[in-house]
């Protein structure tokens, strides 16, 4: 659990709700201005900018809920894979048949 909340603290640049600037940011803040640098490209996670912006919530919160489904839908698909693979190394054809490849 400790190494996925690092993970995920180092995808969301956040630790305690304060964005690390780890790194260069891709954007430049000029007289209340936003400024993105041309063909930027921020190395990991969320460029610590957005902080300030006015749609972080939204922003952020539809990335985690495109990544809920993708993650989610991976781990159905390896689930049943590995239910194929377990019921041709026990010989089980009929739940081959009827359960893995339907």
């Amino acid at each position: 659990m400790a190494f996925f909340a690092t993970y995920c603290g180092l995808i969301y640049n956040d630790f305690l709700s304060i964005s690390i600037p780890y790194s260069k940011s891709c954007y430049k803040i000029k007289r209340n201005d936003i400024v993105r640098e041309n063909e930027c490209v921020f190395p990991f996670g969320f460029d610590y900018v957005w902080n300030t912006s006015e749609n972080k919530i939204t922003y952020v919160n539809s990335f985690k809920m495109k990544i809920s489904v993708i993650i989610g839908v991976i781990h159905m698909i390896i689930g049943i894979i590995l239910k194929g693979l377990n019921a041709i190394h026990f010989g089980q054809l009929l739940s081959f048949f009827f359960e893995f490849l339907p």
